[in-house]
């Protein structure tokens, strides 16, 4: 019993870490215009980071979705921060650091990046909608955010059934392949990190869909504990006059 046990914790632990989605931030670090060689490239309040190569270049893998600080150190130049830098599941977020020569030692430049319009590096047309404001929509369910979305009537995606949807929970497919149905309007509003939605055009890391692709990035633990709560009634306004 305890080896059977063994073999499965072996098998699902590489299991769940590939299932994990994240994203991967890339650029150039320069100073006067010319490339830096062997500058740090830090992912503020965690253990990600980089440094450059000989071209300046620099890349930063398997980053959790979220919003984060980006610094970019080297010696005898300002360090250059740039804040609400956005990590999108599956996708490049380019991100260049021009460094100015310091005139005092540990001068730091601070920067808030704008989120571009267009994901360049998406393949297809991609909906991605954040932490924020997946929390500030008036809906309950995921089911209801893809009905908010340019391609689908419902949930339905271009003209398909509600079954041929594919939904992925930390890049894990939740289809019950006995019914066609989804599970995906289990989970609760205020665990969402990021919703992104496909109509077509998937990639090839996707399969089992006909209609569209929802990719769901839940929130990851944090170390205070925190609750919420929430009423729905189908009372109307019952006052008099």
């Amino acid at each position: 019993m305890k080896k059977l046990a063994l073999i499965l914790t072996l098998i699902l632990i590489p299991a769940f870490a590939l299932a994990q989605t994240s994203g991967k931030l890339s650029g150039t670090v320069t100073g006067d215009g010319q490339p830096l060689a062997g500058a740090n490239v830090l992912v503020k309040g965690t253990t990600y980071g980089s440094a450059t190569d000989e071209n300046g270049r620099y890349f930063v893998l398997d980053v959790p979705v979220g919003a984060y600080e980006i610094e970019a150190q080297y010696i005898g130049y300002k360090t250059l921060t740039i804040s609400n830098v956005h990590v999108n599941a599956n996708l490049t977020t380019e991100l260049d650091f021009p460094l100015e020569v310091a005139a005092v030692e540990g001068e730091t430049v601070q920067v808030v990046a704008e989120r571009p319009l267009i994901q360049r590096n998406a393949t297809n047309t991609t909906a991605i909608m954040d932490q924020e404001l997946v929390q500030a929509l008036p809906v309950r369910t995921i089911g209801d955010i893809v009905a908010l979305q340019a391609g689908a009537v419902g949930t339905n995606v271009r003209g398909g059934r509600e079954s041929d949807n594919a939904y992925y929970i930390d890049g894990v497919l939740m289809k019950d392949r006995w019914s066609g149905g989804n599970f995906q309007n289990s989970l609760s509003q205020q665990s969402l990190s990021e919703v992104s939605f496909q109509a077509g055009g998937m990639s090839a890391e996707y399969g089992g869909a006909n209609g569209g692709v929802v990719t769901i990035d839940t929130l990851d633990g944090v170390k205070k504990f925190s609750a919420a709560a929430q009423y729905v009634t189908d009372f109307g306004d019952t006052s008099p006059g």
